[in-house]
């Protein structure tokens, strides 16, 4: 197309940025007001608004997860992936479903169990050296530390994801961060862990709190009480971010990448839409609880009696009965209890 000169009146602020085919004028204070807020609210506020949070989550940790996440976008990034790997939506059941998207939780010993006198506990010599096969160690009286092992049992399945979020003390839950359902009072040297993904469940009778017995093989029909729900404000608000950011990249002026570069303002909205996208699709996998469950197991009945009181439990954790392979340990099976040889002194 040819050109030819025109001499017009223009505004002082009338710009070509050194191209002959560009002719910006700058509008009025309120219009260019109107557009920063525009994209700052499409394209990093939107965002902030997808993060995925965990079950059970607090006021307090969601608000300090969305300021992270607005001021730097990749840091709800393993949040997201851990949920799409999770896979939630495929458990088969309420129950399970929950079990994979990290909704439940159990009763363990902490590092400040004790044991009460009379208490019969599991001993496991990790290794004995040739030095204490030789020495009478029965002979004089030894002091010996109590470790409460990680077992089998509240451990993730080796697989090619990381579960973050269920990895040693990551597993414990603090009661003022994250809302559980029911309930509940913790007696000195119990806390709650999250309930591995792979775990073996069962219904439970929620007047006695014992185990439904399947009949004619058949699973028991029960009425849960796990609750959960899709965020539809999540996925609105994911839909306008990965729509304003596409606007802001496809249909920007041309020159400006070629002018400021990397530097350049539509380049800043590229890693939002990244996690935005991730976002959406763990939001899209994972369904969102309020709060977590309490699921029964022999440590619960542990901690009742010594004072412990719990209501409002779903499941129960299936207890290891048979007897032990050469591929499992007395210290994988025991209920976080043993004894070292290497820290008796």
């Amino acid at each position: 197309m040819q050109l030819k000169n025109l001499t017009i009146e223009v505004p002082l602020s009338a710009t070509q940025h050194g191209s002959s085919r560009i002719f910006c004028v700058r509008g009025p204070p309120w219009r260019d007001t109107l557009l920063v807020i525009t994209f700052f609210a499409t394209s990093y506020i939107a965002h902030a608004a997808t993060v995925k949070s965990t079950p059970g989550e607090g006021t307090v940790s969601i608000a300090f997860n969305t300021f992270m996440a607005l001021c730097f976008p990749m840091f709800g990034l393993l949040r997201a992936l851990n949920a799409i790997a999770r896979g939630a939506r495929f458990g088969g059941s309420e129950l399970k479903n929950a079990c994979r998207a990290g909704a439940l939780c159990m009763v363990v010993r902490n590092p400040e169990w004790r044991p009460s006198p009379g208490d019969t506990l599991a001993a496991v010599l990790e290794q004995r050296s040739q030095s204490d096969e030789e020495s009478n160690v029965t002979s004089d009286i030894i002091d010996a530390k109590m470790v409460n092992y990680f077992p089998t049992y509240a451990r993730e399945d080796s697989s090619a994801w990381a579960y973050f979020d269920t990895i040693g003390s990551r597993a414990y839950v603090d009661p003022d961060l994250i809302r559980i359902h029911g309930t509940y009072f913790l007696s000195e040297g119990y806390s709650f862990a999250i309930v591995p993904r792979n775990a073996c469940l069962s219904e439970i009778d929620r007047i006695d709190s014992r185990p439904l017995e399947p009949q004619n093989g058949s699973t028991p029909d029960v009425n849960s009480d796990i609750s959960s729900s899709y965020s539809v404000a999540k996925a609105i608000a994911s839909l306008i971010q990965i729509l304003g950011a596409l606007s802001i990249i496809l249909l920007r002026k041309p020159d400006t990448i070629e002018r400021w570069g990397y530097a350049s303002f539509q380049l800043t909205v590229v890693p939002y839409l990244v996690m935005t996208v991730v976002n959406f699709t763990s939001n899209a996998l994972t369904a969102d609880y309020a709060c977590l469950y309490m699921v029964e197991s022999a440590v619960m009945r542990e901690a009742r009696n010594r004072g412990s009181r719990f209501k409002g439990t779903v499941a129960a954790l299936e207890e290891y009965t048979g007897p032990l392979s050469p591929d499992v340990s007395t210290k994988d099976i025991s209920v976080w209890t043993g004894l070292t040889q290497k820290h008796i002194r």
